[in-house]
């Protein structure tokens, strides 16, 4: 987009934008011109790493009270446009990350105070609340801070795009009047900080899970194929005329069998269908409750 100077000093867009600024004739007075050429070569002049990225409450006290009240604004890189006669894209020309612009706001209906907020193809929707600005220096309340996000369409099925827009005004601003009775015109000026949210590259954790995932299916499938190892089955004999079946276990005999227990290692086998471990056999064995010849076929 080109822009040119309009006789406060900030540019402004051509050729449809010079129509809301009456006073522009399409020359800029030699010293308006000799201001922008200052700011522009202050600015070019800076060490890299420097921006203009002021703070809220620095936006609204230094620069857009300033501008309301048609009083000196500082050096800026702040534009004049009617942002709502183009595309976020359009006016994302000139700048970095950020874009800044000074813009008037035009009623949604003639007797309101709603702001229109359709924009060329598109709409600007609100996200929230106003969030009320403090001056950091005084703790005074100087404004307002509102986000909006653009949408491609018509509302209410417009589509979402990455576009944010964060507008500022002022805290009693003057009282706009009405020239005449078709007068649209809400505000001379706010201030809008627009920016294009950019996604960002996923990183590997999902790549990661998906190993994880995979690693784990393919130690199930490895578990399912393993058969699982089964004891022969065992016969237990007890003779109801041995005197042992019935007899009382010693306590001393029971701790030694477990001790001898914590000392052997299970079978190979965690098979609930009844078979017995090595701890278990001792002990049958011990009181002579199993026939050892025929306990493994």
């Amino acid at each position: 987009m080109e822009f040119k100077l309009n006789t406060m000093g900030n540019y402004v867009s051509t050729p449809a934008e010079l129509s809301a600024f009456p006073s522009y004739d399409g020359r800029a007075p030699a010293d308006v011109t000799r201001k922008r050429k200052r700011e522009d070569e202050y600015f070019k002049s800076l060490p890299p790493g420097y921006r203009f990225c002021p703070y809220d409450d620095e936006l609204i006290r230094h620069y857009l009270k300033p501008k309301v009240f048609e009083e000196p604004v500082p050096l800026n890189q702040i534009f004049d446009v009617n942002i709502y006669r183009y595309n976020p894209e359009s006016l994302a020309d000139y700048g970095e990350k950020e874009w800044y612009f000074f813009t008037p706001r035009e009623r949604k209906y003639r007797n309101g105070s709603r702001p229109n907020r359709a924009a060329a193809d598109g709409y600007w929707k609100a996200t929230g609340a106003d969030k009320p600005v403090v001056d950091k220096m005084d703790n005074t309340h100087i404004g307002f801070k509102k986000s909006l996000v653009f949408y491609k369409g018509k509302p209410p099925n417009g589509d979402k795009s990455n576009w944010i827009m964060h507008e500022y005004r002022v805290a009693n601003p003057p009282v706009q009047i009405k020239t005449s009775e078709n007068d649209m015109r809400l505000d001379n000026w706010v201030l809008c900080r627009m920016h294009k949210k950019i996604d960002k590259p996923k990183t590997g954790t999902q790549a990661e899970d998906l190993n994880l995932i995979r690693s784990s299916t393919e130690s199930t499938s490895l578990l399912d194929d393993h058969e699982p190892i089964e004891m022969p089955s065992m016969e237990v004999i007890i003779d109801p005329a041995d005197e042992m079946s019935n007899e009382i276990i010693d306590p001393a005999v029971y701790d030694k069998i477990l001790h001898d227990q914590s000392q052997i290692e299970p079978l190979a086998s965690c098979d609930p269908s009844g078979s017995i471990d090595a701890a278990d056999l001792m002990f049958l064995q011990h009181f002579n409750l199993i026939d050892m010849p025929n306990a493994f076929g």
